[in-house]
């Protein structure tokens, strides 16, 4: 079908599980997460618990203290799933500390999905980040 006007093509998008063609991915992401009414203060991530009504195979990234995100072990299934948060280096044993979080709710099967509720569990730290 072309515009009457311009003769350009005009194209339906979001239909089906393709748009113009090409896969749909599922992405939903967060805002900054804040943990402590003090900002200086950091906190240690230990889980993320996720709650979803449909789908399997989602992945979950997260973005400590505006860092690229990166994946954590373990996906989303129907019903709640507890994924342990991760320091991206997998040899270190070091447990991540950060002032802000970001998590990222990624799936790119062909299945419906939706996330009902999802919650980050963390352990407040007496460690304080000097800003820079």
């Amino acid at each position: 079908m072309a515009h009457t006007e311009t003769g350009k093509a005009v194209k339906e998008c979001l239909v089906g599980n393709t748009d113009d063609g090409e896969e749909i991915f599922f992405r939903a992401d967060t805002n900054d997460l804040y943990f402590m009414t003090e900002f200086e203060y950091s906190v240690h991530p230990t889980t993320i618990v996720t709650e979803l009504h449909r789908g399997a195979l989602m992945t979950t990234m997260i973005s400590p203290d505006d860092e690229d995100f990166y994946e954590i072990e373990g996906s989303n299934k129907k019903g709640v799933s507890q994924l342990k948060i991760t320091s991206r280096d997998k040899d270190r044993m070091q447990p991540i500390v950060c002032k802000k979080l970001k998590v990222s709710f990624r799936d790119s099967s062909k299945q419906l999905c939706r996330i009902t509720q999802a919650a980050v569990l963390y352990k407040s730290t007496a460690l304080e980040s000097p800003e820079e």
